[in-house]
């Protein structure tokens, strides 16, 4: 995208000392995953009134996504911490946009249930799965992703329903009233253009650097006054149609935007001399706080000052800064996910946006540790055996080998190995039995659903057929197995099953065999902060050393005889640390 801008970006920096910083916390996406994978496979009923989520499902949903939702407006304020009350919290947001996306569907309309209705009642509307439509989504590269996401923010607007009018998701400042929104020239303005506008115009600035929102909102009066509000008003088809619906005469430049001061309400003149700043200003702010804000494309800074609750703000958000995340997303230059594979069966996953497809694929079989920009999982023996057990044609070794930039560690490869004996499937049928025989006993066959082999056959009632082979004189012995365990056959039983073995006498004393036992000297470094554990780890691995890494307690271990290549990692690092070794006694 470009702007194709004839005078250069110019804004002014500022140091955003004693202001409110503010990044979205949550993840957009690891969210919206998150919430998919919740409801996939659950019979979720929205409520009759309102068409919410059950409180039930909206504690667990929060839990999940690590969240606190505030209970009352009083939760919202304190006296360096204001922001306004939205209509939605960040649950309700996520389970919006899932619905946007089209990876679930629920009755957004309702009905009016007779003509008393205020509002209309949604009967059993339950919350659907689409999962070809989330397969779809998840098996596309990341940078597509990032831009269908895009795309379904930007596009969704109508006259009622943008920025002017609705709270920022994460935001802090107000809305506009919506008195008169249907006509004038709100109605005509195409907010998706607007906002791919503005993002043009963002895309020019230099990442981590603060600017202030008042030298945007200038640079945009100078250089693309009409960005907003085209020039000539009424020549478009919507406003035109209203127009003729509803008033014969031309639109007011500002007339769908109104102020309130002790609570009378006037529209801000078309005229004002500072009538950019009360009405495309105010957009800015607004613009900053909502998508790019959400997205984690920008920080902002407000003014810590809480705002006159009678008079519509202006000027609160003060500065803003964009990151490399934004110019990855806008650019479609997003990095691959690396994934690494550790010999204390940690997979470190790093990626910048949330890599879902791969964490797909690897959740099944580990346990997630940690979830960031690298997100860490450990390989569980059960988890492995239960995916190769449910689905024959999985190769866990393949798979690992693909996905990581290195060779998998020995003794990984030797445990998967191991791992993949235990996934061998038995059935076990309640009510049933299996029956073991060499001769043939037509009291089975009543009982009989399937013969096994020659000897061996699965009945149905087996205490029954015990009954009856007994009551017949036949020498049968009746085995039930415990529900931890399955017990030994007498010794003396002619089986192919298991007997209980009698242990053989205690034997002499036998000479004792000379034996050597190797011995391995392992090194322990502790790292006093994540930043050196993770570059002392990339240099390892670089190095192509065999080490434990613990993330969590920041220590390396490693076999005594690389102290070599210990000293190399020490060498390279010391351009910006004096690394001294210490002996913990």
């Amino acid at each position: 995208m470009s702007t194709n801008n004839m005078n250069p970006l110019s804004l002014t920096p500022i140091k955003p000392d004693n202001l409110i910083l503010y990044a979205n916390p949550s993840d957009v996406r690891r969210d919206l995953h998150t919430y998919v994978n919740y409801v996939n496979g659950r019979n979720i009923k929205r409520s009759y009134r309102g068409n919410e989520l059950p409180q039930s499902d909206y504690k667990r949903l929060s839990q999940l996504m690590n969240i606190h939702e505030p209970t009352d407006k009083s939760d919202h304020e304190s006296d360096t911490n204001w922001y306004a009350v939205g209509s939605h919290s960040w649950v309700d947001y996520i389970d919006w946009l899932a619905h946007r996306m089209g990876f679930v569907s629920y009755d957004t309309e309702g009905t009016y249930r007779g003509y008393s209705s205020t509002e209309p009642s949604f009967q059993d509307n339950f919350i659907g799965f689409n999962a070809e439509v989330y397969r779809k989504f998840l098996t596309l590269p990341i940078a597509d992703q990032e831009r269908e996401l895009f795309d379904t923010l930007i596009n969704d607007w109508d006259y009622t329903h943008n920025e002017f009018y609705e709270y920022g998701v994460v935001g802090r400042l107000d809305r506009f009233p919506t008195w008169g929104a249907g006509i004038g020239v709100m109605p005509s303005l195409n907010f998706t253009d607007i906002r791919r506008f503005l993002f043009d115009i963002l895309q020019d600035c230099q990442p981590g650097i603060w600017y202030s929102t008042a030298s945007l909102t200038a640079y945009l009066k100078a250089n693309h006054r009409y960005f907003l509000i085209p020039e000539k008003l009424g020549t478009e088809k919507p406003a035109k149609i209203l127009r003729q619906l509803y008033d014969s005469t031309p639109p007011k430049r500002y007339g769908n935007f109104y102020e309130e001061y002790n609570f009378n309400r006037d529209s801000v003149p078309s005229d004002a001399p500072d009538g950019f700043e009360r009405v495309e200003g105010r957009y800015i702010e607004r613009f900053l706080e909502n998508i790019p804000l959400t997205l984690g494309y920008v920080e902002v800074a407000y003014d810590p000052v809480k705002p006159d609750d009678k008079k519509l703000s202006r000027g609160i958000l003060k500065a803003f800064r964009i990151n490399e995340r934004f110019l990855q997303a806008i650019h479609g230059d997003i990095p691959q996910p690396r994934v690494t594979i550790q010999a204390n069966f940690e997979i470190y996953v790093e990626s910048v946006f949330y890599p879902a497809y791969l964490l797909s694929r690897l959740t099944p079989l580990a346990d997630v540790i940690r979830q960031d920009t690298t997100t860490i999982l450990k390989l569980q023996k059960q988890k492995v055996a239960a995916q190769l057990a449910e689905n024959e044609g999985l190769d866990v070794v393949n798979l690992l080998k693909n996905l990581s930039e290195k060779e998998l560690p020995q003794n990984v490869l030797v445990e998967l190995q191991e791992w993949a004996s235990h996934a061998d499937v038995f059935t076990l049928y309640d009510g049933f039995g299996l029956v073991e025989s060499a001769d043939k006993h037509h009291d089975l066959d009543a009982f009989t659903v399937v013969e096994i082999g020659e000897s061996m056959r699965l009945v149905h009632d087996p205490a029954e057929l015990f009954a009856q082979l007994r009551d017949s004189g036949t020498v049968a012995i009746h085995i039930q197995h415990m529900a931890q365990n399955l017990l030994p056959l007498p010794d003396k039983a002619h089986t192919v099953f298991p007997k209980k073995v009698t242990l053989a006498p205690t034997q002499k004393k036998k000479t004792r065999q000379a034996v050597t036992v190797k011995r391995e000297t392992l090194v322990a470094l502790y790292l006093p902060d994540d930043d050196l554990f993770e570059k002392f780890r990339k240099a390892l691995i670089e190095l192509r050393c065999t080490f434990e890494a613990n993330k969590e307690k920041r220590t390396l271990t490693l076999p005594g005889q690389q102290d070599a290549q210990l000293k190399q990692v020490i060498k390279r690092l010391s351009d910006d640390y004096a690394i001294q070794l210490e002996d913990v006694v």
